[in-house]
């Protein structure tokens, strides 16, 4: 929703910033209330990456489109992986 090359890179790292710095923030509280709140506010903002990334791809390479997000799905799947 966002005009052409307005906002949307900022857009697609920022929300990865804010939500890493609840995490970590309600993390080093050390507090169960902190950690959970920590923990659902990063993952509010991990969820506006995810859109922006589909957008981003689709629009300036939608011939490679496929290819891009398969690599994205594997590459977070084995990160997550322990």
């Amino acid at each position: 929703m966002l005009p052409e090359h307005v906002g949307r890179r900022a857009f697609l790292v920022l929300p990865g910033l804010l939500g890493g710095s609840a995490l970590l923030a309600g993390l080093l509280s050390r507090s169960q209330v902190g950690t959970a709140v920590g923990y659902v506010l990063g993952g509010a903002c991990w969820s506006f990456e995810y859109p922006v990334l589909v957008t981003l791809v689709s629009t300036y390479a939608p011939h490679r489109f496929g290819r891009i997000l398969a690599l994205v799905e594997v590459v977070s799947g084995v990160a997550g992986w322990h």
